[in-house]
């Protein structure tokens, strides 16, 4: 099956799920692959979606996700953010998760379904804050910015404040997986950035201390020689905890 997001599929390709094994299949394709074989091995499939929140909005994805699991004996919808400002787009799926009618009036009853069952994984999080003293350089660049009473100056400000703690930053991430690959030799850190320029600025930075990779070098078949792997804000999800 196609995996990856925007491969090429052929329309007239069908869908070739294997017997007895685990078909993975990305969510932009449900909406093709449904018409092509999908819907006809429903009924003996037990179907997991992955970050189901995605599936929420009204779009052909998310029709096609519906009809599966409809069709389907068993499936699981798993999200670590399953709760929306739109109460409604949830109702569908717990709908089909509960043994009674579920409305509006009934949402919350049905929603603890979802947190009733807890795993230990034996993860503790500890939260550790790191003062960085702000420069005068970078004191003087607020300074100037607040006199502007620009409606863009605490945007401008924090970035000014970003940079100037950058270098902190990676010194405490390669600190931190020094010590994490002395302990487990494919140990390592996870540093969230901020956008895409600011993960280039910080991998150029920490590769000068250790291998640093980027998302893809999470799946490479050499994940374990980086020391700190980089990502953007908006692909951290399903980590339990991060630098």
């Amino acid at each position: 099956l196609q995996a990856k997001r925007g491969a090429s599929h052929k329309p007239e390709q069908d869908v070739d799920v294997k017997d007895f094994m685990v078909n993975i299949i990305h969510a932009d394709h449900l909406r093709t692959a449904i018409d092509r074989g999908l819907v006809d091995r429903a009924p003996s499939t037990f179907i997991i979606f992955d970050e189901v929140d995605e599936m929420y909005a009204t779009t052909l994805r998310t029709s096609a996700a519906r009809r599966l699991c409809q069709l389907c004996p068993k499936f699981v919808a798993q999200t670590a953010t399953p709760m929306r400002k739109n109460e409604a787009q949830l109702l569908s799926w717990l709908a089909d998760t509960c043994s009674f009618p579920v409305e509006r009036n009934s949402l919350l009853v049905a929603a603890c379904g979802m947190v009733s069952v807890q795993l230990e994984l034996a993860i503790s999080a500890h939260e550790e804050e790191l003062l960085v003293p702000m420069s005068d350089e970078v004191r003087a660049v607020c300074r100037q910015l607040m006199s502007s009473r620009s409606s863009s100056c605490w945007l401008e400000m924090s970035r000014a404040v970003q940079a100037h703690t950058d270098s902190a930053m990676v010194q405490h991430a390669v600190d931190l997986a020094r010590k994490d690959r002395a302990r487990h030799k494919d140990g390592g850190v996870l540093l969230v950035a901020d956008t895409t320029s600011h993960a280039s600025r910080l991998t150029a930075m920490c590769s000068a201390h250790v291998c640093t990779g980027d998302f893809a070098s999470l799946e490479s078949s050499e994940a374990r020689k980086y020391g700190v792997v980089v990502v953007t804000k908006d692909r951290d999800r399903g980590y339990n905890s991060a630098v």
